[in-house]
């Protein structure tokens, strides 16, 4: 059975559990998009998910333990959890050997994978072991990013109603506008 975690939500005074047993979210990036991806990180916060339930390395409460060694807790994770991975598709992600790294072993552990197009990087740029084929999110689209939640809703039980994340949703959408300009 799944442990339940309790946390404290952006705005709601209430408390709402959240699956921390089930699969974790790893936000594969280059430290160079950084701005990109701690909005997107921001996103999932907003709607439940914790330090517990994410990897996201350049943020230190979500990255990795005092003590830790990165790619022993990044291969350790990788081995032993279920991870979905979230692929942050840039130039700066391409120059990476470590991004070009984690995109290969989560293709060998056959990792749920999502792609995501960042700023100025296009889907005819996509190479390696992510497939063209497979949908690749752009941040600013209101429908893609609908059925991406209600996917983590349904993987995660989120108890998020569908009015709270269109203003979750609009909010995250008009971060990342700002940050397109």
């Amino acid at each position: 059975m799944d442990r339940v975690e309790r946390y404290p939500t952006s705005n709601i005074l209430q408390q709402i559990p959240i699956r921390t047993m089930g699969p974790r979210i790893f936000i594969s990036h280059a430290s160079a998009d950084k701005g990109f991806c701690d909005i997107f990180v921001e996103l999932l916060t907003s709607i439940g998910f914790t330090e517990r339930t994410i990897i996201y390395t350049s943020k230190s409460e979500f990255g990795v333990p005092n003590g830790e060694e990165i790619f022993d807790y990044l291969r350790s994770n990788l081995r032993n959890r279920k991870l979905w991975v979230f692929f942050m598709l840039s130039e700066n992600f391409y120059n990476s050997p470590y991004c070009l790294n984690e995109m290969g072993a989560a293709w060998v552990k056959q990792s749920k994978s999502h792609n995501i197009l960042l700023p100025k990087f296009d889907h005819k740029d996509v190479k390696g072991v992510v497939s063209k084929n497979q949908l690749i999110l752009n941040l600013c689209d209101p429908v893609r990013l609908t059925e991406l939640f209600q996917e983590l809703k349904k993987t995660w039980q989120l108890p998020i109603s569908p009015t709270m994340w269109a203003g979750i949703q609009q909010n995250f959408i008009n971060k990342i506008n700002k940050m397109y300009e």
